[in-house]
């Protein structure tokens, strides 16, 4: 994750291994547990940092305690980009400055939500039911429960596409069980 260009194979890496079966769900889980942890320890990371910018210019007394910055951490998530044809070619929204953690020196390379979204789910989905989409269901179904035991808010259209997926795989009681446990919000 420190290496620059890490991010694209990364994220290339990740695809092919949900997309390929001899994988075990168990090790896919551990590597979205992976992800998620560099994720928060980057946002901490940059939340220390402008803190001790901030405290160096001004009183600790005017110091905001919330994590800043991070799209995920904090109330409010990404249009959902489910509506899009097939055949649009899709570039994933440049980010600003403020929204950018790359400006830390030790943290070069940060995946979050938006890129495995754009990156690894959305290009591996298809409309047509498949065991490829069940096992893209069990994937995002453990991507979602690991943003969750890391307390990072879930993008709207992450549980879009999960509730996609157990439709097309006609596995409506697994939804339930799912909105009964909290695992998909309902708003």
């Amino acid at each position: 994750m420190h290496r620059s260009g890490a991010k694209k194979i990364i994220l290339k890496t990740l695809r092919s291994t949900i997309e390929q079966p001899k994988n075990s769900l168990k090790s896919v889980a551990e590597i979205f547990d992976i992800v998620n942890r560099s994720y928060v320890e980057a946002i901490k990371s940059r939340s220390e940092a402008e803190r001790s910018q901030v405290s160096s210019s001004t009183s600790v007394s005017t110091l905001n305690p919330t994590i800043p910055n991070s799209p995920y951490l904090v109330p409010g998530t990404p249009p959902s980009p489910l509506n899009i044809p097939r055949d649009f070619k899709f570039h994933p929204p440049t980010r600003t400055s403020s929204t950018s953690v790359s400006k830390l020196p030790f943290v070069k390379s940060v995946i979050d939500q938006e890129d495995i979204f754009y990156y690894v789910f959305l290009p591996s989905y298809s409309d047509e039911f498949s065991l490829r989409s069940q096992r893209l269901m069990q994937c995002l179904r453990l991507y979602i429960v690991s943003l969750h035991i890391h307390f990072i808010q879930v993008s709207s259209s992450l549980f879009e596409l999960l509730i996609r997926l157990f439709s097309q795989c006609n596995c409506l009681d697994q939804l339930d069980m799912c909105i009964r446990y909290n695992v998909i919000d309902d708003r």
